[in-house]
């Protein structure tokens, strides 16, 4: 990732565009400061009406910080910021590109999940999902509705809303090819059905099937979070000696925890001990297939 983000960014050097190697605070509070300055007196609205970008070395800076956003986010996350700030002051000074979509879309993110504005980041969102409309790009379609679904949807909007988007977003990634966000969406998709109470047999079925298909596209990383999830379920719905180890025939912690380590995939990790926290609160209603995950909530 580190090797990537480095080629990515000596390429944008060529077109004018600079991305810091260390990362501070002070630079982050710079970044934003200038967006501010370029967003004043501008209602968030208009940035829909913004005109075409056909200044040619800002649309190929645009088309590279795009491609990016996904090797930044799990390389160097201190990075984002940047990458978002960068993109949204280029569309409003040139212009709006299809790749703007994407740089509204990590700039709402941003402002939801880490600067707590969650009205502006909303709005953010918004004129992502604007854009994606107007240019009806599918190919940006799964990787701008997995940013609005997971980071910025549910902050404004009741929790359950998320399910259509990211089932539309792995549906576009599936029809388009972008399996990398397919995946992604599929996965939070089942784990908002898990945690908003769905019933935990029906989510089992959908995680194996999910996951079949994560296996024939080769994304093998949303692969193991589904499995995580199908192991998860199946802890509780029946009888294990050890409910709180992922140690199974779908999933075991013991083997795919070092790989992870290895593979610098923190999320899984993450995940996996969040899941495993609910495993002693296990209900003996569990046992039922149709019992919903209502008795955590509660």
């Amino acid at each position: 990732m580190l090797e990537a983000i480095a080629v990515g960014k000596e390429a944008l050097a060529q077109l004018g565009v600079e991305l810091p190697t260390e990362v501070d605070e002070a630079k982050i509070g710079v970044a934003l400061q200038k967006l501010n300055h370029q967003l004043s007196g501008k209602q968030l609205e208009e940035l829909v009406d913004l005109p075409l970008m056909s200044d040619r070395t800002s649309v190929a800076a645009m088309q590279l910080l795009e491609v990016l956003v996904g090797t930044i986010s799990q390389g160097n996350r201190g990075l984002l910021p940047f990458l978002s700030t960068t993109m949204v002051r280029l569309s409003l000074q040139f212009g709006n590109a299809p790749a703007s979509m994407v740089g509204y879309a990590i700039h709402g993110m941003l402002l939801c999940a880490v600067f707590q504005d969650v009205k502006t980041g909303y709005k953010f969102g918004e004129v992502a999902l604007n854009l994606l409309d107007r240019f009806n790009l599918p190919e940006l379609k799964s990787l701008v509705l997995f940013l609005f679904g997971l980071f910025i949807q549910h902050r404004q909007e009741a929790f359950l809303a998320v399910v259509p988007t990211l089932k539309a977003g792995y549906t576009a990634g599936i029809e388009t090819g972008d399996f990398l966000n397919a995946g992604y969406n599929i996965g939070v998709y089942i784990n908002t059905k898990f945690f908003a109470g769905g019933e935990l047999d029906t989510c089992e079925v959908e995680a194996a099937n999910y996951s079949a298909v994560m296996a024939q596209t080769k994304q093998y990383s949303s692969q193991a979070y589904l499995d995580i999830q199908r192991q998860v379920l199946r802890n509780l719905r029946e009888t294990v000696s050890q409910p709180d180890c992922l140690v199974g025939t779908i999933y075991n912690e013991t083997v795919m925890r070092p790989k992870h380590q290895q593979n610098n995939e923190l999320a899984p990790i993450a995940v996996g001990y969040i899941y495993k926290l609910l495993q002693p609160l296990r209900s003996p209603r569990s046992s039922n297939h149709s019992q919903s995950l209502s008795i955590f909530v509660e």
